[in-house]
């Protein structure tokens, strides 16, 4: 009971309502001309039908050559964003022998389960809320595999309430993350449809904040592109109901602020304290003189004090 792949779309639709449940027709990778039957909870992967018995299912066959191996698999994604369930990240047998505390990408174990079909979107989330440099770097791999777990591109971490843009605007961090790699993800976000609006409900912060807060400038061109920079002047609770400049401006975010005003942020609205932007920038004083931080917040401040200035 082979399924072709070039069968009628809202035949394999009917099709796969009346499959078992965990059950979802999966295209093969290995085997572009055929689709096979993958139990979402249990990872098995069959040729047949579920219902039918199989003696030559992609497991028994991955080392012969019309076979592949298990972690070849890419789910139909679904028609609606789901929030996931909080879970705990997972971590390989030897990173637990040396008691290390997060998951490492690039550690052969750990890529190990990271590319195994039980590993839940869940577990994936839980591995992007660790801030190490090991996993921000790893963001494309990272949301690559819960995209093709069959998630929504506007999937929310059921824990934090944050979707796969505002994990991928955070991996854009300096020191911490890759801004080429992070943006490269926006970018493949927005293209498939990824929602820039939605706001995470417990820090009421936009793509755009993350991004600013984060002095990730490249992540913020590509998300002002998107919106056509509508939501350049947006406000956010957690900072005083303050825009995306009050944020770079209290974090010295010197090329978030320029790319900001570049597309059209107003330098003059104020925050529920009744502050500018300008206002936000930390004192020069408490740094050291000719220290990087007091350099940046003195470009800052001139900047946004000329932006504040009437033409």
């Amino acid at each position: 009971m082979e399924v072709e792949i070039n069968d009628d779309v809202e035949a394999r639709r009917r099709f796969e309502s009346n499959l078992p449940e965990n059950w979802v027709l999966c295209s093969s990778k290995t085997h572009s001309d055929r689709l096979y039957y993958f139990n979402s909870v249990t990872g098995e992967s069959r040729w047949d039908h579920p219902l039918l018995p199989d003696m030559d299912s992609p497991e028994n066959t991955s080392n012969s050559s019309s076979g592949f191996v298990v972690t070849d698999f890419i789910m139909p994604a679904r028609d609606k964003p789901v929030s996931h369930p909080p879970s705990d990240p997972p971590l390989c047998e030897n990173c637990r022998k040396l008691e290390l505390t997060f998951f490492d990408p690039n550690c052969p174990g750990c890529q190990d389960i990271l590319l195994e079909p039980k590993t839940t979107i869940a577990e994936i989330f839980a591995i992007m809320r660790q801030w190490v440099p090991q996993v921000q770097q790893n963001i494309e791999m990272l949301i690559k595999e819960v995209l093709r777990r069959g998630a929504h591109v506007d999937d929310r971490d059921g824990l934090t309430d944050m979707t796969l843009l505002h994990y991928a605007c955070k991996a854009g961090a300096v020191g911490v993350g890759d801004v080429g790699a992070a943006s490269n993800v926006v970018s493949t976000l927005i293209s498939k449809g990824g929602d820039v609006s939605q706001k995470c409900r417990w820090t009421d912060m936009l793509p755009i904040h993350y991004a600013s807060f984060f002095d990730a400038a490249p992540i913020l061109r590509v998300l002002l592109k998107a919106s056509n920079a509508r939501d350049v002047d947006i406000r956010c609770k957690e900072f005083d109901n303050g825009t995306s400049l009050h944020i770079t401006a209290s974090n010295l975010c010197l090329e978030g602020a320029k790319c900001l005003l570049q597309h059209g942020a107003d330098a003059s609205l104020r925050d529920k304290l009744n502050r500018v932007a300008l206002h936000c920038v930390p004192d020069i004083a408490v740094y050291e003189q000719d220290s990087e931080p007091a350099i940046i917040a003195d470009k800052l401040t001139r900047l946004l004090s000329e932006a504040e200035q009437p033409p």
